[in-house]
């Protein structure tokens, strides 16, 4: 069993939301099935989206690194889990629920290079507002930079192709490199933009592929 973006729950939520309908997760989420699932023989569940829902024998992604707390409710006296992690911090977090492993975010580089295009604009921040938990978030970015937020992610990437400098964390800094773009300092919890290193979804599949076997969970 898959719980993913066509989960019935989940879309109906989605297609109801002001904003945030267009952010990393859901995105994420999306490439997980297209492109990690397929490359990995496993009876376990797969729980992209709505960990509240998780079923007992699930490899759960953990998408947010922020208020983890939250996960006690949800995940707490669940059986047979294994957490898929992007951090070390939020793995070293989930490893009360049951097997936590780190796997760096990915994304479809073949996907992502074809917006590349010439660079005509200097700066922009991407990524979402709608959810700061770090109030000196913005303000290192500098005033007037142009913002792209909460559009839909083709659209993203054909406008952020277009920029010689992006401010952004995670998989959107991931993209702009990918798209050519420098990376800024955006985000206290990251001082160290080069983190954001190119890693395609299919080697990320062989990845936890690996550490799904070791585990004994996968052929």
């Amino acid at each position: 069993m898959i719980i993913g973006i066509n989960d019935t729950t989940f879309s109906n939520k989605r297609n109801h939301l002001r904003r945030g309908k267009h952010n990393g997760a859901y995105y994420y989420a999306q490439e997980i099935e297209k492109n990690i699932i397929p490359r990995i023989k496993t009876n376990m569940n797969w729980v992209l989206v709505r960990p509240e829902q998780c079923p007992d024998n699930s490899i759960v992604f953990v998408h947010s690194n922020v208020d983890l707390e939250k996960l006690d409710d949800w995940l707490g006296g669940k059986k047979n889990l294994i957490l898929v992690c992007s951090i070390e911090p939020t793995r070293d977090y989930c490893k009360k629920f049951g097997e936590s492993i780190l796997l760096p975010l990915s994304v479809d580089v073949d996907y992502v290079k074809q917006f590349k295009c010439e660079k005509t604009r200097d700066a922009a921040y991407c990524g979402n507002l709608w959810k700061f938990k770090h109030k000196d978030f913005l303000e290192l970015v500098k005033p007037g930079t142009h913002i792209l937020t909460d559009i839909p992610r083709e659209q993203m990437l054909e406008e952020m192709a277009k920029y010689k400098s992006i401010y952004a964390v995670g998989r959107c800094a991931i993209e702009a490199r990918v798209l050519g773009c420098d990376i800024l300092y955006c985000d206290s919890r990251y001082p160290d933009p080069s983190i954001w290193k190119i890693y395609d979804n299919k080697d990320a599949a062989e990845n936890l592929n690996a550490q799904l076997k070791s585990l004994g969970v996968a052929e």
